[in-house]
């Protein structure tokens, strides 16, 4: 469905590419919205727990230099084709070394799309960005073996991992948030 809905909105929109990236930046905030503590961040200092109210999403970026995660503020605000079109300019930005830091900062949420890089088929464990509760993990779209009514089919298949700060989040929680 996900590899349709890519294809679709493609060939609709010739402006911009709608990257997968871009299609699960904005789907996260429903869920988000839906478990606030995976939205949240943790003061140890002030012993606070806040639950944000703004949905800022950083984007795990590969550049020459390294890793580097731009942040796209106010998701839940803007479109899926202001999104496209935001993370475009804030990673090309990003890997020409020209992000400002303000692009860097704020994030509430980070997703890390490793199966953007090649056809591998490793597939890590992402570390949290402190003071963020939480970061998805995506990889490589592949074709499977699945059951389908009892029937073996070949689909498109899509793994994803969820990372999260077990102070604020219980297994519970984050397998409902993956559902």
């Amino acid at each position: 469905a996900l590899v349709g809905l890519k294809e679709r909105l493609n060939e609709k929109n010739e402006e911009i590419r709608i990257t997968y990236t871009s299609i699960l930046v904005k789907a996260l905030i429903p869920a988000l919205k839906e478990y606030p503590l995976v939205n949240a961040s943790i003061d140890m200092a002030a012993e606070e727990i806040t639950k944000h109210q703004y949905y800022n999403i950083g984007v795990a970026t590969h550049t020459e230099d390294g890793l580097v995660v731009p942040v796209i503020d106010n998701v839940d605000q803007k479109s899926l084709v202001e999104v496209a079109e935001e993370l475009e300019q804030k990673v090309e930005a990003a890997r020409n070394r020209e992000i400002k830091p303000a692009a860097l900062r704020g994030g509430t949420f980070t997703i890390t799309n490793t199966g953007s890089h090649g056809n591998h088929g490793t597939f890590g464990t992402p570390i949290i960005r402190h003071p963020e509760a939480g970061i998805l993990g995506v990889g490589t779209i592949k074709e499977k073996p699945i059951a389908v009514d009892g029937e073996p089919e070949i689909r498109d298949r899509i793994n994803f991992s969820f990372s999260f700060d077990h102070r604020l989040i219980d297994g519970v929680t984050a397998g409902q948030f993956m559902e």
